[in-house]
């Protein structure tokens, strides 16, 4: 059982570009038109109201971007910025000739807009509503099988999951170490070592350390020494012996041994 206590982190915030807004706005718009059209025009009622919620929310990224980054939506975090960050994308690799990246990224729009209880989210909203303890922390773990289950259907690429796990989200951060201890593809070492040396609270940390441990033997010499360097570090100062952190940087510590046999 991975431990309760839940030290943070702040971070700072990062800038939204101008060129974004505009697009997403355009995007939008043209969503909105097409939905329109299709309300009047089409038999497809999910892809018709797929296509007004998308080009609705797109429309706010453009109009508002600048002041808002997310919000809640039918009991759901949307992530505005990621959302017109992936149809921007999209455009360009249309516009570019590459249909399989742009159809690749509107559906990773799309899942942003229309995630529902998303792990990450469900995980922010357990930490806000509940006090530490066991019952937090084993809700906590059941977030984490679900979003397990999640990395086994989603076409997330490498890139966009070691950008969750070096991003300021908690959510995301924990989402990611859960989507790349399922799938080892997703996997970025330095990402991981980032999120040992740093976590944001006990519970990510020991997650981390698990993934670490399992990826020990993918890890070159360098990386082992810094793994190892940085649990010996934290050993007795971040967490205590005897406690389910100390336990799972044993388990660290013996397969970084046995990966350099």
């Amino acid at each position: 059982m991975p431990p309760s206590e839940p030290p943070s982190t702040p971070r700072s915030p990062k800038p939204p570009p101008g060129t974004l807004q505009w697009i997403a706005g355009c995007t939008g718009g043209a969503a909105l038109v097409t939905g329109a059209v299709a309300v009047f025009t089409s038999d497809n009622e999910a892809g018709t109201t797929a296509l007004l919620t998308v080009g609705g929310l797109l429309l706010l990224v453009g109009m508002f971007g600048h002041l808002v980054d997310s919000f809640e939506f039918n009991g759901t975090r949307v992530n505005l910025r990621k959302a017109a960050e992936a149809a921007a994308s999209a455009r360009k690799a249309e516009l570019e000739g590459d249909r399989d990246e742009a159809e690749r990224l509107r559906e990773q729009a799309v899942a942003f807009l229309e995630e529902a209880r998303a792990p990450a989210s469900e995980y922010r909203r357990l930490r806000t509503a509940m006090p530490p303890g066991q019952d937090r922390t084993a809700m906590l773990e059941d977030v984490m099988d679900r979003a397990r289950g999640t990395a086994a259907k989603l076409r997330a690429s490498p890139g966009d999951v070691a950008a969750w796990l070096r991003g300021d989200d908690e959510g995301e951060r924990v989402t990611a170490l859960a989507m790349m201890r399922e799938r080892p593809d997703l996997r970025d070492p330095e990402a991981v070592l980032a999120a040992v040396e740093d976590p944001r609270s006990a519970f990510e940390h020991y997650h981390a350390m698990l993934l670490a441990a399992e990826m020990a033997g993918d890890l070159d010499a360098a990386q082992r020494d810094r793994l190892v360097t940085t649990i010996e570090r934290q050993r007795g100062r971040r967490y205590r012996a005897a406690s389910d952190r100390w336990r799972v940087s044993e388990r660290v510590l013996r397969a970084v041994a046995t990966a350099g046999e």
